[in-house]
This record gives C-alpha cells, sequence and structure tokens, in this order.
C-alpha cells in the first residue's frame, strides 16, 4: 500500500547535459507513503502527518485532493530545481522551490522500467535555496 501511486503531479524537465546523466526527464509521482517519525518518512501519509499547517496556509483541505494541489503549486512554470550533490553513493534528491510557496523534494524511482521521481516530502517556504541551481520547471 505504501508504494502505491496514488497520483501523477507532473514531468521532471529534460537538463542539460551536465545534469541529464544523473536526471533524466521522467514523470513524478506521488505514493501513498508513509510515515514513521518526524522527519522520517515519505508521500502523501508523510506530507498529511508534518505539513499539514501548510495545507491550511494555502487553504487546502487535510486529504489527497489538497497534498496534491499544495505540491502542484510549488511544482509550477518557472521554479527552480536545485540539488546538494551530498549522497556519497551518489543518490542525490533533486529540490524543487518555488520561493513564494515552499520545497518539494523528490526522489528518481524506476517502477515498472520506468524512471520517474517520487515526492519524498512538500513544506512551506525557505529563505535561501540549498544546493546548485540545475534547472527550472517549463
Amino acid at each position: 500500500m505504501k508504494n502505491k501511486i496514488i497520483s501523477e503531479i507532473g514531468n521532471f524537465p529534460t537538463l542539460s547535459a551536465n545534469y541529464s546523466t544523473d536526471f533524466p526527464a521522467g514523470l513524478i509521482v506521488l505514493r501513498h507513503g508513509n510515515h514513521k517519525s518526524f522527519g522520517k518518512g515519505f508521500g502523501y501519509i508523510h506530507i498529511l502527518a508534518e505539513h499539514t499547517e501548510d495545507l491550511t496556509l494555502h487553504g487546502l483541505s487535510h486529504d489527497e485532493t489538497g497534498v496534491i494541489a499544495y505540491i502542484q503549486l510549488i511544482i509550477s512554470s518557472g521554479a527552480q530545481i536545485h540539488c546538494e550533490f551530498s549522497d556519497l553513493r551518489g543518490n542525490h534528491r533533486p529540490l524543487i522551490i518555488n520561493s513564494r510557496v515552499g520545497t518539494v523534494v523528490l526522489e528518481k524511482k524506476i517502477l515498472n522500467g520506468t524512471i520517474c521521481y517520487s515526492v519524498v516530502t512538500a513544506f512551506g517556504r525557505k529563505k535561501n535555496p540549498l544546493g546548485q541551481k540545475i534547472g527550472v520547471i517549463p
């Protein structure tokens, strides 16, 4: 159940040649997820458990519809894509940052033989983007 895709959110764009090997284009999906404790979890369940105040701030419901709408607010045209490149094994997570709304953390996965990006979490604004800018949502 936790790995069940509950929504296709959008598309991760084709990046410049410098980054396209690490981050090829693919579908962005929201999985049902899991919430273990503060800062530990992923997907819809995790976002709902930790970030309802962000949903409320934007007038969104505390359910699947509200979580999906919140993620879509962040992953909108012009949002920047950053990466910290901090994972020693090379499993880097791209961050999509919309400075007015918040940040979505993605994890590259291969699901059913296709590259996609699963939403790990989404949270309210941060003042300074983390990591290097690697692209923009068209």
